[in-house]
């Protein structure tokens, strides 16, 4: 999925800065890591950007930004967001389908022994 972040520059200036991204339960792609970084030139006013994630499990868990100089040596702007994801895992889909089958076999013999019963008791 993608995250789009929008960033505020209330200069006259264009400002280079470096965007760094931190989550545990996700994955960034362009790295594929759980740390993400790129310089990027804020023009005046709003700037948005999308940013190519990977959910590593489904539920809510906090994604780090930050904006820091171009050397890295000053923190400009930080904050914490909370990311809901909804993604499902292979694992989670295979046992679901087994369970679903399972279940579909159960109620089939189930039917025909039940059929089968009434056929046999006398009338």
């Amino acid at each position: 999925a993608e995250i789009p972040l929008t960033f505020l520059n209330r200069s006259d200036t264009t400002m280079t800065v470096i965007v760094r991204l931190a989550s545990d339960k996700l994955l960034f792609p362009a790295t594929h890591g759980r740390v993400f970084e790129q310089q990027i030139e804020l023009p005046p006013n709003n700037r948005t950007l999308r940013f190519k994630v990977r959910a590593r499990t489904a539920g809510a868990f906090p994604l780090d930004v930050s904006l820091e100089s171009p050397r890295g040596d000053l923190v400009l702007a930080s904050t914490r967001f909370t990311v809901r994801s909804t993604a499902v895992s292979g694992v989670g889909i295979g046992l679901s389908g087994g369970a679903g089958l399972f279940l579909l076999i159960w109620w089939a013999r189930h039917l025909l022994r039940g059929r089968r019963a009434r056929r046999l008791v006398p009338q």
